[in-house]
């Protein structure tokens, strides 16, 4: 259940904050770390500690993602990309940014 609803935030976040990324706003960074701290809450263990890192890929991919924030909106759809792929839903009905030269 734990690991469901871990995802669950992971997904949330990065769904949320790919949209976000379209529109690119001048509140986009703001937005996208209120998400990041409401979905970090759900990897925290019964002692209120975080994972470390290496020690689960989605609140690596999780914390990738907040440092992306600062980057190009490639990269910010590049992460957001990641954490759904790690999650398991990469291809679920989303918006997406235009390609990439990485898709080249």
């Amino acid at each position: 259940m734990r690991e469901q609803a871990r995802r669950a935030a992971l997904v949330r976040a990065a769904e949320r904050i790919a949209e976000w990324n379209i529109e690119r706003g001048d509140d986009i960074q703001d937005r996208a770390m209120g998400e990041i701290h409401l979905a970090t809450d759900a990897f925290r263990d019964a002692e209120g500690d975080l994972p470390a890192a290496g020690a689960d890929p989605a609140f690596d991919a999780l914390m990738r993602l907040r440092s992306d924030l600062d980057a190009s909106p490639a990269a910010v759809s590049r992460a957001c990309d990641r954490a759904l792929e790690i999650a398991g839903v990469l291809g679920a009905e989303m918006p997406r940014a235009a390609p990439t030269r990485r898709s080249a």
